[in-house]
């Protein structure tokens, strides 16, 4: 398959703006969400969305949330219930494929339809929350539920039994800070 070329347009015709269409984070700018999801490690599960606080309680939306928020990458609180209908109507996050062609990186959002949301991490070897009990690489930052562990490292693959889910990326639209 053969790709399309895009070039930027001349600076003096994009009124001296130098990201006119908007661009996907880079894995730099993932690895940030990344640091900042490690810091919310050990918080404990509070059903609370967007009120939630690293250290004190979170779920899953609201820690993403909070976590894409202080990493400097803005969008309007969803829960895991409505974020899918959000990425279509606003084109905030891309999905991404995770084939060669298009690959995962690090702070990529993972969304399971039926209502769960965490964050995609590469984990580098020696890293002691890279394995997890069951000598299994963990691949995803996440809060859990309702008396399970607290906000920690996971594995993405079996986190919800028989349930797909789908990879999207940050997309940074033109006036954004950084585009």
């Amino acid at each position: 398959m053969e790709l399309a070329i895009s070039e930027t347009s001349p600076l003096q015709q994009t009124q001296g703006l130098r990201c006119t269409v908007g661009r996907l984070i880079t894995a730099e700018e993932g690895k940030r969400i990344v640091a900042i999801a490690a810091t919310w490690a050990g918080t404990p599960y509070a059903l609370i969305g967007a009120g939630s606080s690293k250290g004190v309680g979170g779920d899953c939306s609201g820690s993403s949330y909070k976590i894409y928020e202080e990493a400097g990458f803005r969008y309007t609180y969803q829960t895991s219930r409505t974020i899918t209908d959000y990425i279509r109507a606003t084109h905030r996050f891309r999905k991404i494929s995770g084939e060669a062609e298009e690959p995962l990186q690090p702070g990529d959002l993972i969304v399971w339809p039926g209502g769960h949301i965490a964050i995609h991490a590469d984990f580098l070897p020696g890293d002691r929350q890279g394995v997890n009990r069951h000598n299994q690489r963990n691949n995803m930052w996440s809060a859990y539920y309702p008396g399970g562990p607290v906000y920690g490292a996971a594995r993405a693959e079996g986190f919800r039994r028989n349930e797909s889910f789908e990879f999207y990326r940050y997309f940074l639209m033109p006036g954004d800070p950084g585009c």
